[in-house]
């Protein structure tokens, strides 16, 4: 089991579509968690279509960790007001979700619904990793939109807690340059737990012939770069706003899932280290 994490050192390069394509094509049953703190949510005005309102959202997860009811369950309880069970969602033949799997069991929890209901959650994200840890017992995954990181993060415990951590980045100068420093940062935040050697970087191909290389970024960030997706706004708008490419097999789909495939392989074949395991072994 695993719990993967997207998130972007600047700018906005797709971190959401990245993490949304990762839970539509996940192998496993998933629970999408869209732990963006710096801007309300995309994914129910995007991938949802603003059919939804914000009474399933971290807003609630909230309430529930302050009563001390925040459990795997209640994530997984369509009863209760926290995440939207996509797979039990009436199929609509006009705003058909992308690249959805019969069979795929797949909970999304939206964002906040203001910015200030974002503020003093930090004990939020440290329980979120417990969660992870019970979702393993059923069975479930968790793919986590960190969307920007911050310089003082209040979400470290749950990003310690990843078995991967992309980062998503454009590739181009400015991205790579960037990146050189304050993925050395995150680098050096990870390595005491042993967990630094769990990042990614994802690049998003530069739209014009002045694209930076894959190559270029490991030499320089140190970090393996596991994909590079094309760049196309038309690809991308069927995960980041809900509409389905009339091409399912189109070069950007075909990218989208061998990366995810790469992804997902090494941690859905073998049992995943909790930090505390990781830090015993390291004392």
């Amino acid at each position: 089991m695993a719990i993967v994490g997207f998130a972007s050192i600047a700018g906005s390069p797709g971190v959401t579509t990245s993490a949304v394509a990762t839970a539509l094509l996940w192998p496993r049953p998933a629970v999408f968690i869209e732990a963006d703190t710096s801007n309300i949510s995309a994914v129910l005005p995007g991938l949802l279509r603003g059919r939804l309102d914000y009474s399933r959202s971290l807003s609630q997860a909230m309430l529930l960790h302050t009563g001390g009811d925040l459990t795997a369950d209640a994530f997984l309880d369509p009863t209760l007001p926290l995440s939207v069970p996509i797979h039990e969602l009436p199929k609509d033949p006009y705003l058909p979700h992308p690249s959805v799997r019969d069979g795929h069991r797949l909970w999304v929890v939206a964002g906040f619904d203001n910015l200030d209901a974002a503020d003093g959650t930090s004990s939020l994200w440290t329980a979120l990793t417990g969660i992870g840890g019970e979702l393993e017992e059923l069975g479930t995954d968790m793919v986590v939109d960190f969307g920007r990181l911050n310089r003082v993060e209040p979400r470290q415990a749950l990003l310690e807690a990843c078995d991967r951590l992309v980062i998503v980045a454009r590739a181009n100068l400015p991205d790579l340059f960037r990146s050189i420093g304050r993925i050395s940062e995150l680098r050096a935040r990870l390595a005491p737990l042993g967990r630094d050697s769990h990042l990614r970087l994802l690049l998003i191909a530069s739209p014009t012939r002045h694209g930076t290389e894959a190559l270029d970024f490991e030499k320089r960030v140190g970090v393996e770069v596991i994909s590079v997706l094309p760049f196309s706004p038309r690809g991308a708008a069927g995960y980041s706003a809900g509409i389905s490419e009339r091409h399912a097999r189109s070069s950007y789909q075909r990218a989208v899932r061998r990366f995810v495939q790469e992804l997902s392989h090494p941690l859905t074949t073998q049992r995943r280290p909790w930090p505390a395991e990781a830090g015993a072994s390291h004392g």
